[in-house]
């Protein structure tokens, strides 16, 4: 398991990297220079790949075609930060350095471009009164043995291809990561963060060949069990295996459809554009502390709207000790029975607003309903599942989506029968989807940032364009 020891050394060898101590020297030496140059920070990246590109055998096993192991690199950015004493306004300007050109060069360039904007002056963020929390973002076995972990993940991929029945696997590819960083600031901030990622790929077809069709998917995870193969690989099989058996969706104003967690993610993720200051200062849609999220009145069996943000969880990719470059992050329930409780403020934007910073963050934990997802199933007369999108696009200015249905099962509860679909335009208004939602009893964790209700019924603000 990864320790304080881990991170320490990790962090030790970014700050004393040459390259990087050559840029904090310049940045130092050109801020005393200066009297416009008013801040800044620098952060240095390294990153570590194992990538396996990888072809079937008649059996479906896995075998690899591209073997790429311990991948390096390291790539340097700052932020420079200018204040006009004049005019009182201030400017930033970032890039990533070019190792190769010459450093002094790329830095009074930076330097000048940040003159050239003119906002409204703010605070730099201080070191913070507590030390960061020491939060696992690694997968330990991955940490200690990547390329092992790696061969093991194909083995596990090849077994689970292996046992699939009517259909050809074509490729996969797995992508196995870690990366470390270090940021400093003029102001003496330092935050040293390790990450691993994972990400793997599949296409397959149903037989026999040739067909038009394939089935082309992909995960992304923190750890090996938030990759979760053998449950990935047999979902993308049962769409796989529907293939030829579906029909497009009947064009409808109003439908019923239940969501799985990973869609239920990407939708209410989009809520937490309303609670930022930002969106405030920018003058786009917000809601501030008292405010309700959704529209209209909640129905009266509507399972209420409970919304935690919590930047702790181990293995969580919205995990992170840091808000705003700086300050100690912290949890908080930020929606109650659908009513905003506390709005994110940054420094900046406590600045430009005289409110106080509140650095909320982190993975979002949602509260489940007491109804099991077969109860959810039966709730109307006609409810779609929508096993998967093609692509969900979650519009947050104005809380909309709307997607092409990739897979989905339209269940009739009246007669018994259950209608395999593909095709068409679904889309949501996510005010309206919440005001009369159900939530389902069972937990789905994913470690892309998400713990709440396996699936989700919306009732209200959905629409379908498909045949009349």
């Amino acid at each position: 398991m990864p320790n304080h020891s881990d991170t320490t050394v990790a962090q030790n060898a970014l700050e004393r990297d040459a390259y990087y101590s050559e840029v904090i020297q310049k940045l130092t030496e050109l801020k005393d220079q200066n009297k416009n140059f008013y801040g800044w920070s620098a952060s240095i990246y390294r990153n570590r790949s194992d990538q396996r590109l990888m072809n079937a055998t008649e059996d479906n096993r896995l075998e690899a075609s591209t073997v790429r192991d311990n991948i390096n690199e390291t790539s340097v950015s700052v932020t420079l930060i200018t204040k006009n004493q004049k005019n009182n306004t201030m400017g930033s300007f970032s890039l990533v350095l070019d190792p190769f050109a010459e450093l002094k060069e790329q830095l009074i360039q930076a330097y000048g471009n940040a003159q050239l904007s003119h906002n409204p002056p703010w605070s730099l963020i201080e070191p913070p009164a507590e030390p960061y929390d020491e939060l696992m973002m690694i997968d330990p076995q991955l940490l200690e043995n990547p390329s092992e972990q790696t061969e093991l993940l194909c083995e596990e991929a090849s077994e689970a291809c292996r046992g699939l029945d009517g259909i050809k696997v074509n490729y996969a590819e797995l992508f196995v990561n870690q990366s470390s960083s270090f940021t400093q600031t003029s102001t003496g901030v330092k935050m040293p963060m390790q990450r691993s990622s994972l990400y793997f790929e599949l296409a397959l077809e149903r037989l026999p060949l040739p067909n038009r069709q394939e089935v082309h998917n992909k995960v992304k995870a923190i750890d090996r069990e938030g990759l979760a193969l053998k449950e990935f690989i047999g979902e993308c099989a049962e769409e796989c295996v529907a293939l030829g058996e579906v029909q497009l969706p009947q064009t409808q104003a109003k439908a019923t459809i239940l969501i799985h967690a990973r869609s239920a993610h990407l939708i209410f993720k989009a809520l937490l554009s309303r609670l930022s200051a930002d969106a405030e200062h920018k003058k786009r849609p917000h809601c501030l502390a008292g405010e309700k999220i959704y529209e209209g009145e909640l129905s009266s069996d509507a399972s209420p709207l409970n919304l935690t943000l919590d930047p702790t969880i181990p293995l969580m990719a919205g995990s992170t000790p840091y808000f705003d470059a700086g300050y100690k992050s912290r949890a908080a329930k930020v929606i109650e029975n659908g009513v905003v409780l506390e709005q994110i403020v940054s420094q900046r934007m406590a600045d430009y607003l005289d409110k106080e910073v509140n650095p909320i963050c982190g993975n979002l934990v949602i509260d489940c309903g007491s109804e099991s997802k077969k109860a959810l199933l039966s709730k109307e007369d006609t409810v779609i599942e929508i096993i998967a999108f093609s692509s969900l696009l979650v519009n947050p200015n104005l809380l909309t989506w709307s997607s092409e249905i990739k897979m989905a099962k339209e269940i009739n509860n009246t007669t018994g029968e259950v209608k395999l679909l593909k095709g068409g335009v679904i889309s949501g208004n996510i005010a309206q989807n919440i005001s009369s939602m159900i939530l389902s009893r069972e937990t789905k964790k994913i470690s892309d940032g998400y713990v709440g209700p396996e699936v989700v019924l919306f009732r209200d603000g959905v629409s379908i364009a498909g045949v009349n």
